[in-house]
C-alpha cells in the first residue's frame, strides 16, 4: 500500500503520463504554463555558486540580460525569484559535491507558450555555459 505523502505524487505522475500518451499536455507543459530546467556541474565551492546569482555584480557578468527579483533564499542550497514583469519565476538549487565541486540546478517555471520554452530552455543552457565559464576562470 502506498503511504499517503507517496500517493498524491504517484495521482499526479499517472496523470502527466495518461495526458502525454493522448496528446494532451506536451512535456513541460503544467497546469500553470510551460516549464524548462538545466543544470551544470561547476569546480568551484558551492558558496560561491550560489553568490553568482544573488550578487548582482556576478550575475550581470554572465546574466546581462534578465532581471531577477529575490523571493526567498536558504544559502547555499535554493533561491527563489521573480523574473522582471513577475509573469514568471525562478527556482535555483545548488548541491555540493565537494570542496570545490557543485551543481546548479534550474527551473524557469509559467512560461506562456511551449515556443517561448524551447527558446528559454536553449537560452539558459547557455546562460548557465556562460556561469561556468566564468567561475572556473577565476
Amino acid at each position: 500500500m502506498v503511504k499517503w505523502p507517496e500517493a498524491g505524487w504517484l495521482a499526479q505522475s499517472i496523470t502527466v503520463g495518461y495526458e502525454r500518451a493522448r496528446g494532451l499536455r506536451e512535456p513541460g507543459q503544467r497546469a500553470d504554463g510551460w516549464s524548462v530546467t538545466t543544470s551544470k556541474t561547476i569546480d568551484v565551492p558551492v558558496q560561491t555558486l550560489f553568490q553568482s546569482f544573488e550578487k548582482e555584480s556576478i550575475r550581470n557578468k554572465w546574466l546581462p540580460e534578465a532581471e531577477l527579483h529575490l523571493r526567498t533564499a536558504s544559502a547555499p542550497t535554493s533561491a527563489r525569484y521573480d523574473w522582471a514583469d513577475g509573469t514568471t519565476g525562478l527556482i535555483v538549487n545548488f548541491e555540493s559535491l565537494g570542496d570545490d565541486r557543485s551543481r546548479v540546478a534550474l527551473e524557469h517555471e509559467k512560461l506562456p507558450d511551449s515556443e517561448v520554452a524551447e527558446r528559454m530552455k536553449v537560452w539558459w543552457r547557455d546562460r548557465v555555459t556562460d556561469l561556468k565559464k566564468l567561475l572556473e576562470a577565476a
